[in-house]
């Protein structure tokens, strides 16, 4: 099994034995390490993933720097822990931070390749994507665009919450907290656009070797996947009767139990799980 440095290495020195190989990285938002080439888990099936991990390098010994989105993939990218990078939160920008760093992208730019990339790879606010990172990139769709702030998210275009919002009936859950259904194909995702800027880009002729790095946002945007189409979906595991009620009660613990949930606001009676995990087929199946 290859570590991380020794891949790089490999990428490097491959031009000295006349092998350039094309490199697709892709990033996955939140999905632990549950699919079959590591393990899976009870419910989850990914054909698509674990057969694209038998034609690649799989990474059995990788570990979360950071259980928050910014400073992780800032590690991940830039190979240094966030104790090194300082950052912490989700609304630092790291460049400032690292003003001299050689991210992923540069180093593959700086050793012959074309860096191309598509929706979360860096963490998706503005001026997360230097310009001197990336030969093309396609910034971010959102499936929830009336949510986005502006000075966030300057390229999205707001539009008006449609009918039903917030849908999962919570005041206080809202925004990335919120899930239910939106009436429209799958092609019109976030996700989506990121997979056909991936795809169009394999399909290209190239003149040099490329690293190609798509990001999908789904599975930590739970609602937004239950934003799909359920009914449309054609799962052959029913994972609320796999992992039956008291492991879904220990999964989705009552709202008024979190620790973090303290306020004079009546809390729901209880939380009722989405039924179908629908990212166990939808974003990878």
């Amino acid at each position: 099994m290859l570590s991380r440095r020794d891949f790089l290495k490999s990428a490097a020195l491959a031009p000295m034995a006349g092998q350039r190989p094309n490199v697709l990285f892709l990033s996955v938002d939140d999905m632990n390490d549950w699919v079959g080439g590591l393990g899976g888990y009870p419910g989850v099936r990914t054909p698509n993933l674990d057969a694209l991990g038998k034609r690649g390098v799989l990474f059995s010994n990788a570990h979360c720097a950071s259980p928050l989105c910014n400073p992780s993939r800032t590690s991940l990218l830039t190979g240094m822990r966030p104790d090194t990078t300082g950052i912490y939160d989700n609304d630092q920008f790291w460049r400032p931070e690292l003003p001299g760093v050689q991210t992923l992208p540069m180093y593959f730019k700086a050793n012959g390749y074309h860096a191309a990339g598509a929706g979360k790879v860096f963490h998706h606010t503005a001026g997360m994507n230097p310009p001197d990172q990336w030969d093309e990139f396609k910034l971010q769709v959102f499936d929830d665009p009336w949510y986005r702030r502006d000075e966030w998210y300057p390229w999205n275009k707001k539009i008006p919450a449609p009918p039903g919002h917030p849908f999962n009936g919570l005041k206080n859950f809202q925004g990335e907290f919120d899930w239910g259904v939106l009436d429209k194909p799958d092609s019109e995702f976030g996700d989506a656009a990121a997979v056909r800027f991936g795809a169009d880009f394999l399909k290209r002729k190239h003149s040099k070797p490329f690293f190609l790095a798509v990001g999908l946002w789904h599975p930590e945007r739970l609602g937004a996947f239950h934003l799909g189409q359920p009914r449309r979906l054609h799962l052959e595991v029913d994972v609320a009767s796999t992992v039956g009620s008291d492991g879904f009660a220990k999964m989705f613990p009552r709202v008024d139990a979190l620790p973090w949930r303290r306020s004079s606001t009546p809390s729901p009676s209880g939380f009722q799980p989405p039924r179908y995990f629908s990212w166990s087929s939808h974003s990878v199946g």
